[in-house]
């Protein structure tokens, strides 16, 4: 779950790698058309068994991107594991997360880096 801008393809595409490498499975809702509708998001999160939420640096006129919001509340109403990378100059976290922990990240390795801490606990 990430907002999609050109700036953020080198991370998109080193988390996907990260996410192989720990022999999982992927899925960004762009990448399939599962649905013709608005419901295709909805419909990939249903595919999916676990969650990555990146808050990244939000745009100009936005604290944080919405539909990353939703789609992880679509997560969270699953009962799906799902671990939440924060960029460290993002100052504010959307109110309904501030209880639930998450991962400062600074630039793209460390969010890898911290992806890969994530999954090794969730997975001992």
């Amino acid at each position: 779950m990430i907002s999609y801008r050109a700036r953020l393809e080198p991370l998109i595409r080193a988390v996907k790698r990260k996410l192989e490498a720990l022999h999982l499975n992927p899925v960004l809702a762009r990448d399939y058309t599962l649905t013709d509708d608005l419901n295709n998001p909805v419909a990939c999160l249903l595919c999916c068994s676990y969650g990555v939420a990146i808050f990244d640096r939000a745009e100009t006129a936005q604290m944080h991107n919405p539909n990353v919001v939703y789609e992880l509340g679509m997560m969270q109403l699953l009962k799906r594991p799902c671990v939440i990378l924060k960029h460290h100059r993002l100052k504010k976290m959307p109110t309904d997360l501030l209880g639930k922990l998450y991962e400062d990240y600074a630039n793209q390795g460390e969010a890898v880096r911290k992806l890969g801490l994530w999954w090794n606990k969730t997975n001992t």
